[in-house]
């Protein structure tokens, strides 16, 4: 407990989780009482609930396994624990992928309509399932059990076949030289034991030559550390495994970085064609306002034609054109106004479309930054830091910070929840 650095992780991940707790129980709230539901109000609230499950639980757990520097006495602590470090941080991973693909979908192609409400839950839960996999096979992979070998060193004659029905023994074996073929008889060598001495190595052939087996027994043995053990999975999976867990994040950013760039060359298309619009409609707009200017001098000099216009419009029928004062064209100016008003929502939802796609954005940066000196330090390319690699934390805690300043819509509803005022409840 004297390791200035555990003091220092265990006070920086408890005012993590208290600021996760109360920031992200804000975040689900008020997204669970918005009353329109979005498939980014989905992944949203899937993000909440991941960070505030990491604060209440994950980070405490934390805490408690680096104040006892990893030593636990019970061996399902240690895959429990592995478990949820393991597959937290991959979720959230490919939690930036799906948003960033619906982002995409929302912006770039927004009548294909290819996610809905939906589809995005079956989504988290995918992706959820996904990274319990990941999960799954670190707890496997870690216990607070490994193989060892016992002191002492049997010389006997052995009947191996016996040996390795036991489940609870195993034995770095080799062969025999100058055996019968009718007996199976192994040494087991215990390399770190005569490593430096060969003269252990000597006695042990001069007994294999005797027709001994020396036998140094591989057990089972509670070491009490939490850490990689190759008990069901061997080695060559574990590094494979391992190379697979790092390069998903890797991955993961780089379809993440493809998307916005997509989705930022398509705004930028679309900027351009409006200012080519807009320059056009100077045009157009005088014209128009001339042709509106006859239509309205005409319908004075007719007013009969106008009422008969009205009427037919309003009851569906076609209007009868007697060539003077062309009632035909008189819905021009709602026309145009309908028109006007479809183009602003238009406008309007794609403002909103990009708006959510840079906060969320943002909250990407902000995760990549904070998971990428622990996964480099996880791939040896810099030193362990104890304090630093633990900072990844912080992403469980930054979101509804992020959303709180860069989301108005949410800024207000957070300031009807700090004044106690209703929101309507979405059953």
């Amino acid at each position: 407990m004297g390791d200035p650095s555990i003091i220092t992780v265990m006070f920086m991940l408890s005012l993590f989780a208290v600021l996760g707790t109360i920031g992200n129980s804000l975040v689900l709230y008020i997204y669970s009482h918005k009353k329109e539901k979005s498939t980014a109000g989905i992944f949203i609230m899937s993000l909440a609930g991941t960070d505030l499950f990491t604060c209440l639980f994950i980070m405490p757990f934390t805490e408690a396994v680096v104040f006892l520097e990893y030593k636990l006495k019970y061996d399902v602590a240690c895959k429990i624990y592995m478990f949820l470090i393991t597959c937290n941080i991959p979720f959230a991973a490919f939690m930036m992928v799906a948003i960033a693909f619906d982002r995409y979908f929302s912006i770039c192609h927004p009548f294909l309509h290819v996610l809905n409400i939906v589809r995005a839950k079956v989504i988290v839960v995918c992706l959820l399932v996904l990274a319990s996999t990941f999960g799954l096979i670190t707890a496997i992979s870690h216990g607070t059990y490994s193989y060892g070998f016992s002191n002492s060193t049997v010389i006997q004659k052995v009947n191996i076949s016996k040996l390795n029905n036991n489940p609870n023994v195993s034995f770095t074996q080799m062969p025999i030289d100058n055996h019968s073929t009718n007996e199976t008889s192994y040494v087991a060598y215990l390399n770190y034991l005569y490593a430096n001495n060969d003269s252990l190595i000597d006695r042990e052939q001069d007994y294999a030559h005797r027709n001994y087996t020396i036998i140094q027994r591989e057990d089972l043995i509670h070491n009490g550390i939490c850490m990689p053990n190759y008990i069901l999975i061997g080695p060559g999976f574990l590094s494979a495994y391992q190379r697979v867990y790092a390069g998903t994040y890797l991955l993961s950013f780089i379809v993440v970085f493809v998307l916005y760039g997509l989705i930022y060359r398509s705004i930028h298309e679309h900027r351009a064609k409006r200012s080519k619009r807009k320059r056009s409609s100077l045009y157009h707009g005088i014209e128009f306002s001339h042709v509106e200017t006859q239509f309205t001098a005409v319908t004075h000099v007719n007013p009969h034609n106008k009422h008969r216009s009205s009427n037919s419009l309003e009851h569906g029928e076609a209007a009868d054109g007697d060539g003077e004062c062309l009632p035909e064209l008189q819905p021009m100016r709602p026309l145009a106004k309908s028109s006007s008003r479809a183009m602003s929502i238009k406008e309007k939802t794609l403002i909103a479309n990009i708006r959510t796609a840079i906060m969320l954005f943002v909250v990407t940066i902000v995760f990549l930054i904070a998971f990428l000196p622990a996964w480099l330090m996880g791939l040896d390319i810099l030193d362990y830091n104890q304090v630093i690699f633990y900072m990844y934390f912080i992403y469980h805690t930054t979101n509804p910070f992020i959303y709180a300043f860069m989301n108005k819509s949410f800024r207000d509803d957070l300031g009807k929840v700090i004044k106690c005022q209703s929101m309507p409840i979405v059953r």
